[in-house]
């Protein structure tokens, strides 16, 4: 599943902000998948990506991937930092863990990063509303 959508605001000095949420469901995640899951995301969001590149636009991606089964390392990998490709594109994977019990956890990186930081509320609270 995928979805995007684009804000601009004027304390953001009128940069745009696109948003990437590339979800899949798997029925286990480690590092590895996690990983070349990000690597995939980032260059497919960068290949979909409207505007000039670096330009005054930004370019944040959500990388998930559900299961009944996060390995620890995976957790752990996605809520270390947030991954960034060049200058302008910014992933912050997620690994969202259901059970059949409906406890959700949610493992992702939630603090702010060199670049894109002025996104980070935006991009948090994006996360906050599609994976509660």
């Amino acid at each position: 599943m995928m979805g995007s959508r684009a804000d601009r605001k004027a304390r953001w000095f009128g940069t745009k902000a696109e948003l990437f949420v590339l979800a899949a469901s798997v029925p286990g995640v480690d590092q590895a998948l996690l990983t070349e899951y990000t690597g995939w995301a980032l260059d497919y969001a960068k290949n979909l990506r409207g505007g000039l590149a670096d330009a005054r636009n930004a370019t944040l991606i959500l990388p998930a991937l559900v299961t009944g089964n996060a390995q620890p390392d995976a957790r752990t990998w996605a809520a270390k930092d947030a991954r960034v490709l060049g200058t302008s594109l910014i992933g912050r994977p997620i690994t969202v863990e259901t059970s059949g019990s409906g406890v959700t956890r949610v493992s992702m990186y939630r603090g702010g990063s060199m670049y894109g930081g002025m996104f980070t509320g935006h991009v948090l609270e994006k996360a906050a509303l599609y994976f509660p």
